[in-house]
């Protein structure tokens, strides 16, 4: 995004004070690192279909935290597309063995 921003003309501004790269950094690592280290520990200890079930139900949890907590709301082509992916979901999860 660095280097894309300035060819669509916006102006990238980086944090001027010690205090704000701190919490740059700090939410980097929390946010970025932090998720990516705890999303590929579980890979490690779920079985695939499991962790395909996860991976799908992300975007949906997204768009509606989204909806819920910032107000984004989503149109009724969105709501479609999380009710196909819940359906597509289920479905999956209905068909999977259960390995207990």
């Amino acid at each position: 995004m660095f280097f894309a921003l300035p060819q669509f003309g916006a102006e990238v501004v980086l944090p001027t004070s010690p205090k704000a790269w701190g919490i740059l950094v700090a939410f980097g690592v929390l946010t970025i690192a932090l998720a990516q280290f705890l999303f590929f520990d579980a890979l490690g200890r779920i079985e695939a279909s499991r962790a395909s079930l996860a991976t799908a139900v992300e975007p949906v949890v997204a768009a509606l935290l989204a909806t819920l907590l910032l107000g984004q709301g989503l149109e009724p082509t969105g709501w479609a597309g999380i009710a196909l992916v819940v359906a597509g979901v289920v479905g999956v999860g209905l068909s999977v063995p259960d390995s207990d």
